[in-house]
């Protein structure tokens, strides 16, 4: 398989060269501006080409992968996942490489309160007032309705108590 040289020992320079991988742990941050979430991901002697991007849409994640050559033919790698905030439109989502970090952009979605005027609030509750008078009112006959209908229930066992006996 391998050529063996004249002395009979295997030929170095024909051998495969197997590489050896080195976990990389890059330094990540999150930070938060008026409009965006932002992801900086420090990548030092990664080159832009050597990263993979992928978003998990499902698990609401961001996967980034990377893999380069270092000295006498090792290799270092990562594979990390970040957690993309709830409040960010994911179809938005954009990176940057710049000077060695990659900068994830997540814009954030804004949320538009609809806040009625102090007008619209004051009828409101004067309805909302008017509306608990009458349910107050059918509650309360609804109470003297059951009362006088325990009470007749109540006469009736009596007079089949009172007739037993007689």
């Amino acid at each position: 398989m391998f050529e063996k040289s004249q002395t009979g020992e295997a030929n170095d320079d024909l051998e495969p060269k197997l590489s050896s991988y080195e976990d990389f742990h890059p330094f990540a941050e999150l930070t938060e501006d008026k409009d965006n979430n932002i992801l900086s991901v420090y990548l030092p002697g990664f080159k832009q080409q050597q990263i993979i991007i992928t978003m998990l849409r499902s698990s609401h994640k961001i996967r980034i992968q990377g893999e380069r050559i270092c000295v006498n033919n090792k290799r270092q790698k990562f594979n990390q996942c970040y957690t993309i905030p709830q409040n960010c439109n994911l179809n938005k989502i954009q990176a940057r490489w710049e000077n060695k970090v990659l900068r994830i952009i997540m814009p954030q979605e804004t949320v538009t309160l609809l806040v009625p005027a102090a007008k619209d609030l004051e009828q409101a509750a004067v309805k909302s007032k008017g509306e608990r008078q009458i349910m107050i009112s059918a509650g309360v006959g609804a109470l003297v309705g059951m009362a006088a209908l325990a009470g007749a229930a109540f006469g009736a066992y009596v007079s089949c108590i009172i007739g037993s006996k007689s």
